[in-house]
């Protein structure tokens, strides 16, 4: 059984919308497809992967939706089991993840961001360790 075939199962037994059930379906797939190419999800079961991706293509419905948002943990569990603190950990991957795929954001400038930052940080690694060569 693929993770899709399971996010699919769980569709037709939430009480989503039928004006956009295909829209959820489409954008929970597309997620799962994306996570699938993401070390960062590999310590997640794939019924924990199709739960968060699910759950965020019903996020991106929108306030209308908000209902159904805030039932979806619960529902789901009447189904299979989930750990609801792990649902909002890769959520928030998800969230992550489609934030460095969008090409419709404005360009980062990394100096303005790095001169904001006074404390040391991961921005500061690669000089320190060019610092340590010279050693």
């Amino acid at each position: 059984v693929s993770t899709q075939s399971t996010g699919d199962h769980f569709l037709h037994r939430l009480p989503i919308p039928d004006q956009v059930r295909s829209r959820v379906t489409y954008h929970s797939r597309t997620l799962l497809n994306m996570c699938f190419t993401e070390y960062m999800f590999l310590p997640h079961s794939s019924t924990m992967m199709a739960t968060g991706c699910l759950y965020d293509a019903i996020f991106a419905l929108g306030s209308k939706y908000m209902d159904l948002r805030r039932t979806l943990p619960d529902l789901m569990s009447t189904f299979v089991e989930i750990n609801k603190e792990e649902l909002v950990v890769i959520h928030g991957k998800v969230r992550t993840l489609i934030a460095a795929h969008r090409t419709d954001l404005p360009p980062v400038d990394i100096e303005t961001l790095q001169s904001r930052d006074k404390s040391p940080g991961p921005m500061h690694t690669p000089k320190d360790l060019l610092e340590m060569e010279g050693c």
